[in-house]
């Protein structure tokens, strides 16, 4: 298989994995990584770009806070039957430290493939697998 191709396939299967885990977490994530990469390709003067890396600070802050911190409670509705996403906490910081890294020019914009790859294989999958085997 070419590059492409592979990247393509293990995006599927770490996706799948996620699924097996919270089928209804997919949607969330996959609106998620989409957001996430249309702010990292904002594309313009510093100002436009320290808007982009503030929208994915202020994203990410804002699902940790929903998800973990707002005690079954978002904007007055009870939230019961809403999960965490799995590893969510690891997934903010580093898609944070990964926007950061863009704005300083420490690394290069991503591909859309090279950046779901990158966040659902080596964020997701293999650090939840690793978690999983030393817990």
């Amino acid at each position: 298989l070419s590059h492409k191709k592979n990247a393509v396939l293990l995006i599927f299967l770490s996706l799948f994995f996620y699924y097996l885990n919270a089928p209804l977490d997919i949607l969330f994530f996959l609106f998620y990584l989409t957001i996430s990469y249309i702010f990292l390709k904002i594309d313009g003067g510093h100002e436009i770009k320290s808007l982009g890396v503030s929208s994915i600070i202020l994203m990410n802050v804002s699902f940790l806070f929903i998800f973990k911190f707002s005690d079954g409670w978002y904007f007055g509705y009870l939230t019961n039957g809403i999960t965490l996403p799995l590893a969510l906490s690891f997934l903010s910081f580093q898609n944070i430290a990964l926007a950061i890294d863009i704005y300083h020019k420490k690394i290069r914009i991503p591909s859309i493939t090279d950046y779901f790859r990158f966040i659902t294989f080596f964020l997701l999958f293999y650090h939840v697998t690793i978690f999983a085997i030393y817990s």
